[in-house]
């Protein structure tokens, strides 16, 4: 609230700022994930990475509440002041495209180990765009171990580089559903990858 007062010469006219008292029962204080029962049953298998979307003071900084603490950081598009959106429960990202170059950046994550690894999302497509990320460490000049979104066709997709650095793709035979919430995962045991959404599989391939 500024406050607009003549000064004695009447000639200038002083400014003040001055605060308004503020209705805690009435507006958001706090905008922590809840400590859900979803959240209790994924921290209970040790995950080396968890993002249940919970941000610090600045907006920009993404706390990872795995045992790890490898927090990601936000890039947020132009004229964009968060990436926060409503979600399943509690927060989400709103990442509004591939044009706006909107994500969360993690520098440093513990990488698979024996060729094993599982990934878990929940996502809600406004639309499909072509290579569509969900969650990656290559782009399109570095290939690391996987691309988990959707493919060319708006179809749910995982890419997957072996050893002799061959890519693999495991994808769904429908395009995914949009306008709606779909709990969505890939598991890697060593030889096969699974792709699964909504708790069903819906394709398995074997890779040496």
């Amino acid at each position: 609230r500024i406050i607009y007062q003549q000064s004695d010469n009447s000639k200038f006219v002083e400014t003040i700022a001055a605060g308004i008292d503020l209705k805690r029962n009435f507006f958001i204080r706090n905008l922590n994930e809840p400590e859900s029962e979803y959240s209790k049953n994924i921290l209970a298998l040790n995950p080396v990475l968890y993002f249940p979307m919970d941000v610090t003071e600045d907006g920009n900084i993404f706390k990872d509440w795995s045992n790890y603490k490898n927090d990601g950081t936000a890039n947020i598009r132009k004229n964009q002041s968060t990436i926060l959106a409503r979600g399943k429960s509690g927060n989400a990202l709103r990442l509004a495209g591939v044009n706006h170059k909107s994500f969360i950046h993690v520098s440093n994550y513990p990488k698979a180990r024996f060729n094993e690894i599982s990934v878990t999302a929940w996502v809600n497509a406004h639309s499909r765009p072509q290579w569509a990320t969900i969650l990656k460490n290559w782009d399109a000049f570095n290939y690391g171990q996987f691309h988990f979104g959707l493919n060319q066709l708006g179809h749910l997709d995982v890419e997957i580089q072996d050893l002799d650095g061959e890519r693999h793709h495991i994808t769904e035979d429908i395009p995914i559903p949009t306008g709606s919430w779909h709990h969505v995962a890939f598991v890697h045991d060593g030889t096969h990858v699974t792709l699964y959404r909504n708790g069903k599989k819906l394709t398995k391939t074997r890779i040496n």
